[in-house]
């Protein structure tokens, strides 16, 4: 990560050279707030960082027309960000950002239209484009960014009843979720190939991946959980949730995760500063997950801002640009 270069010139030159660095961006704000315009940054280093250890900080990004995420599910795909728009009760389409040139506009419209938007699951972690499921049935969807149209992928056949508790794909050749139903969950998986969909029993169950003192993400191809300021991953052999060695208790419980293309992003706050800690995941042959810190830091001071009280979280992702 570095200082973000924000004219489209050099983003062009840079894309043409193949000379692309991971960003991270998020927003943050209050999502009870009656102000329409979030607050955006993107987590960088400051050129002179003597004061912090790492160096690393969230700069504002200004926006001339910010919009506000309806939900925190936001996918990536270059230095694009997609997401939900604000208070619709219908999504027809996706907001996007073009984080080189700071513009905002909307895809095309999707082949089916959505309602229940919590139910909406958005990945991005796949060259193929942006997978869309859920909003009424799943109905998974994939929008392909050069030629800016939607096509509808193979119903996975799931019962409307069924929960789906994750999407992500631990093999680039696939798209992945998992759905509980009926007591039991099964890991679906859609080779992009051959367009054809596999399942499995899977031994993950939504008390794993969901909780008021839990925060859940699929990382690479590790399930990781912080329970209140531990943190574990699901050992896929003995289908438990398992300590991740190497690593101490955080010292706040984490408000927010990330994934930074294969480490792990952790934010939380103590009084007014906001924190982050990058982790690197290394699985071992011992079918155990060791932890190490590559840097933490305090990355915001709040007292300044207009999210002192009430800050949230309301998406991020991760880019390259």
């Amino acid at each position: 990560m570095a200082a973000a270069i924000s004219d489209p010139y050099l983003f062009q030159v840079r894309s043409e050279t193949n000379l692309t660095e991971a960003r991270v961006y998020v927003c943050l704000g209050n999502s009870v707030s009656d102000d329409p315009n979030p607050m955006w940054y993107e987590l960088g280093k400051k050129p002179d960082s003597e004061t912090l250890s790492s160096g690393y900080w969230l700069f504002r990004v200004p926006m001339p027309d910010a919009s506000f995420p309806a939900t925190k599910a936001m996918a990536s795909h270059g230095a694009t960000i997609f997401m939900i728009g604000s208070n619709e009760d219908e999504v027809l389409n996706l907001r996007r950002l073009n984080c080189a040139t700071k513009a905002w506009d909307d895809t095309a419209f999707l082949n089916l239209h959505r309602r229940f938007i919590d139910g909406i699951r958005l990945y991005g972690g796949l060259q193929d484009g942006i997978f869309l499921l859920g909003g009424q049935g799943l109905y998974p969807e994939v929008y392909h960014p050069q030629t800016q149209t939607w096509s509808l992928l193979p119903d996975p056949e799931v019962r409307s009843e069924a929960t789906v508790i994750a999407v992500g794909s631990t093999d680039q050749q696939r798209l992945e979720f998992w759905a509980y139903d009926v007591g039991i969950c099964l890991k679906y998986s859609l080779n992009l190939t051959s367009q054809a969909w596999e399942t499995e029993i899977s031994g993950l169950r939504p008390s794993m991946w969901e909780g008021n003192y839990c925060k859940t993400l699929l990382v690479g191809d590790i399930i990781v959980r912080f329970y209140g300021k531990r943190l574990t991953f699901y050992n896929e052999v003995t289908e438990t949730m398992m300590n991740v060695e190497g690593l101490s208790t955080f010292p706040k419980k984490p408000i927010f995760l990330l994934d930074f293309f294969g480490t792990l992003l952790v934010f939380w706050r103590t009084g007014d500063e906001l924190w982050c800690c990058d982790v690197k995941l290394e699985k071992r042959q011992n079918n155990t997950l060791v932890g190490s810190e590559i840097w933490r830091d305090v990355v915001l001071r709040l007292k300044n801002t207009k999210t002192r009280g009430d800050l949230e979280f309301l998406g991020g992702a991760c880019i390259k640009l």
